[in-house]
């Protein structure tokens, strides 16, 4: 009788067992509903997030192995012409012909010579030396107005290794020739901003094969002694196939 009654006043209370117990499954199910959403918008941002990264990647990949290495076409509107760069480490002991003047690449001298300012010329085989490894020439010709050759040996003065400038005695299209490997920049007169801009994008890199190599500057030899050595050997007789002053013996790390 008693269990009759207990029942009874559960119906009249109007509590349903059924009912609570499907009011939880029911909220259960909804919390896990939420939770799969939520789930499923943490993967979203995870997918989204490491596709950007990808493509980051990509993005710098090209940059660095297609672009970043692209020589530009002109400097302040001064055109950049580029040659060929065939004859990395290809040392000869002779005379080259070249076809090009003055020469950015080809065959060489086995030893590159110091950088800095030079009062005489380089010969061509020993100047392409220096600019594979990675070197900046700064080449004027001998008749060049002595005001931009101080600008040029200026410039010079304020890099600490791989840029040198010299009287160049061959053809040259322009009075003043910027040279990298592989890369010239002819100049009417000493644009220093256009100078310091060429050399800011080859000097140490470029296309120069051996660019790690570092070309210390020697103690600049002034303007004034140049144009005296210079008149002091005009009738010096050359001796065959000389074209330059002898060039010292570089030190071991420039080899």
């Amino acid at each position: 009788m008693a269990k009759k009654k207990s029942q009874k006043k559960s119906t009249q209370s109007g509590v349903d067992p059924n009912e609570k117990r499907r009011e939880r499954l029911e909220a259960k199910r909804a919390a896990k509903a939420q939770a799969l959403a939520e789930q499923r918008k943490r993967e979203q941002r995870e997918r989204l997030i490491r596709r950007v990264a990808l493509l980051g990647l990509f993005a710098f990949a090209v940059w660095f192995l297609f672009l970043r290495t692209a020589a530009p076409d002109e400097i302040n509107g001064n055109p950049i012409n580029d040659f060929s760069t065939a004859g990395a480490n290809q040392h000869t002991t002779g005379s080259v012909s070249y076809q090009d003047s003055p020469p950015v690449s080809g065959q060489h001298a086995a030893q590159p010579t110091f950088c800095g300012v030079h009062a005489q010329p380089i010969p061509n085989e020993t100047m392409v030396h220096n600019l594979e490894h990675g070197s900046i020439g700064l080449l004027y010709r001998p008749d060049t107005n002595p005001d931009d050759i101080k600008t040029l040996e200026s410039i010079v003065g304020e890099y600490e290794d791989n840029v040198f400038s010299m009287p160049y005695e061959g053809t040259m299209d322009s009075p003043i020739t910027i040279a990298a490997w592989g890369h010239t920049m002819g100049l009417d007169a000493a644009d220093a901003d256009s100078v310091r801009q060429f050399i800011e994008e080859f000097r140490h890199g470029g296309d120069a094969p051996e660019a790690g190599n570092v070309c210390e500057h020697q103690e600049p030899e002034p303007f004034e002694a140049a144009e005296a050595e210079g008149e002091a050997g005009a009738e010096a007789t050359p001796s065959p196939g000389a074209d330059a002053t002898e060039i010292p013996e570089p030190s071991p790390s420039e080899s």
